[in-house]
């Protein structure tokens, strides 16, 4: 196996003896020219490498600027669309709140109405029952005054004749039922007026229970209920009308209960 040789100086300097000799023809003038050349290429090439964010980033920079430019001079536009928007809305809120408060008053005013109608029919009903009832009280005051001003022997006061008799109880009275209580309660003999001895009409007993009736706006019923030998079991209906001036007793029905 051969031996590796070390390099040494001598043999370095010795081989390189050996070279052919190189000559360079060109003048120093025309070398530096070349050397300067690449020179400057270097340092062109080093500039553009230093710097290849530099137009892009200026580009961005651009980009920004514009639009913060412009960008404020759109913001007002937007904002009247948005002013106008809401003007538009607070419009119509304040419409349909009108509407709805006009609606509310309305139904308002209709349930006053109905409540102001109610407390007045009411206020009607009651004044027409007491009527009724301060009618029945007459009914039989206007009797019994002329049974207890008679005298012992039947003879009525102050009245003459039927006809007499007949007026006055159509005060409280319809002619038809005033008639049938003078012909059933008293005879005239001669210019003189007596009342017969009978039982007097069953009368309205306020002590007792009573029932009140509203037939219509112009009739009422008062309904008792009765127990004696001589009508039975029955209920005693009062029928009262409004003749037009005053309210008065119609006629007395019976209604048998059995």
């Amino acid at each position: 196996m051969k031996r590796r040789e070390k390099w040494t100086d001598k043999r370095v300097e010795k081989q390189l003896d050996q070279f052919p000799d190189v000559k360079d023809h060109r003048s120093k003038a025309e070398i530096f020219h070349k050397v300067q050349q690449r020179t400057d290429e270097k340092q062109k090439s080093r500039r553009k490498q230093r710097f290849p964010w530099l137009i892009p980033s200026l580009a961005a920079t651009a980009a920004v600027i514009l639009g913060i430019i412009i960008v404020p001079g759109m913001i007002p536009e937007q904002d009247e669309i948005n002013n106008d928007q809401l003007m538009t809305m607070d419009v119509e809120e304040e419409s349909e709140q009108s509407e709805v408060s006009e609606e509310t008053g309305e139904v308002n005013e209709t349930v006053e109405e109905d409540i102001d109608m109610g407390i007045q029919t009411e206020r009607v009903q009651e004044k027409e029952v007491d009527d009724v009832m301060q009618v029945l009280d007459e009914y039989e005051s206007i009797f019994m005054d002329i049974v207890d001003r008679a005298g012992e022997d039947g003879k009525v006061a102050s009245f003459e004749s039927k006809d007499d008799l007949l007026s006055h109880f159509t005060t409280v009275m319809s002619e038809d039922l005033a008639k049938s209580h003078v012909d059933m309660y008293f005879q005239e003999d001669g210019d003189e007026l007596y009342i017969l001895a009978m039982d007097a009409p069953i009368w309205l007993n306020e002590e007792e229970p009573y029932d009140v009736e509203e037939v219509s706006t112009e009739e009422y019923h008062v309904i008792q209920e009765h127990d004696n030998e001589m009508f039975g079991h029955v209920n005693i209906i009062y029928v009262l009308t409004f003749d037009g001036d005053n309210w008065v007793v119609d006629e007395i029905k019976q209604d048998e209960l059995g």
